[in-house]
């Protein structure tokens, strides 16, 4: 019977507890591989927290989210290293296990080099020339060259592995990630794809475990504002070659780049209503219209959750396009 208790010394979930709606989604899943898991809290930061373990300008601008899942995994990275554990995998409660990962997996370990540091089961670019949003913001020639390259028949070495929802580590791989990776400086599978060079990492492929298709991570790593609009847009998928790739165009317009006075997240739609008011008045016009619309359908659907903050910083941005536009 097939198990991953049976490949690394523990296996660790991470999970929020105020996120009940997730606990039979977890329960299902690992019941499915026969696993058992062990199952460590998500973090809140402290503003000690904050101040210690993030860079001067991550300490400015990264969101609570962006420091809390840092922070999640990195205890997870300590944990590793103070009881030295041969190896551990690391999922988030959002994971989704593929159905032949029984089948497919016990090859990739056996398959795997004796001196690795880092394994995904599974990430948002695991595929061959994979066109990711995600690579506009880091490389473009990504966007034309192969993203993967082959290893052996059920692994390959991936030039970028955005996404922690599923991962393992060799206690060398845990040991080098707490020294390379001190502090908190961007989003922490950002942070850990930038090191890929220096580590020894793999990824099982095709992938074995996957973020779930509805995006929970949705709620927790964003602005659920505007309501209407992402609403809307959580329908369109982006296009990708990674048949697990589920991302929609709410989920990335909301991924914060940045927060500030912890209340205010900076993300794809500050950007939107920035440009519009630089591009014309009509598209300002309708900018200034839409976050108005969707604030008076927030005010109906869930007046106790309104974030006026960010709808006012949404106002902002647009009326800085504006001014802009005219200064020019």
């Amino acid at each position: 019977m097939f198990t991953l208790n049976d490949y690394f010394s523990q296996v660790f979930l991470v999970h929020m507890d105020s996120d009940i709606q997730r606990v039979p989604h977890m329960e299902q899943q690992f019941k499915k591989i026969n696993t058992k898991y062990t199952l460590r809290p998500g973090v809140l930061p402290s503003e000690e927290e904050r101040r210690i373990f993030t860079t001067p300008l991550c300490q400015q601008f990264c969101s609570k989210s962006m420091l809390g899942i840092y922070l999640a995994h990195r205890r997870l990275w300590e944990e590793i290293v103070a009881k030295e554990l041969p190896s551990a995998v690391i999922f988030e409660d959002d994971v989704v296990f593929t159905e032949d990962i029984a089948k497919r997996f016990p090859q990739a370990m056996k398959e795997l080099p004796e001196n690795w540091d880092l394994l995904h089961l599974g990430c948002l670019s695991c595929y061959e020339s994979s066109l990711s949003t995600i690579h506009l913001f880091t490389d473009w020639s990504k966007l034309i060259k192969p993203s993967i390259k082959p290893y052996s028949n059920s692994l390959v070495i991936p030039e970028t592995t955005f996404g922690t929802e599923a991962y393992a580590l060799s206690l060398s791989g845990a040991r080098k990630l707490l020294e390379w990776l001190p502090q908190a400086s961007n989003h922490v599978d950002f942070m850990i794809s930038t090191q890929l060079s220096k580590l020894n990492h793999y990824l099982v492929y095709p992938q074995v475990a996957y973020q779930h298709p509805e995006g929970f991570k949705y709620t927790n790593n964003g602005s659920s504002t505007p309501l209407l609009w992402n609403q809307t847009l959580s329908t369109i998928r982006l296009q990708s070659n990674n048949p697990y790739n589920h991302t929609n165009v709410a989920y990335a317009l909301s991924i914060p780049i940045g927060q500030l006075h912890d209340t205010i997240i900076i993300n794809g739609w500050s950007m939107i209503f920035f440009l519009c008011g630089i591009a014309h008045t009509w598209s300002a016009f309708i900018a200034l219209l839409m976050i108005i619309v969707d604030f008076v359908y927030a005010l109906y659907v869930s007046p106790n959750k309104i974030k006026i903050n960010q709808y006012a910083f949404y106002i902002y941005m647009t009326c800085m396009g504006i001014l802009i536009r005219n200064l020019l």
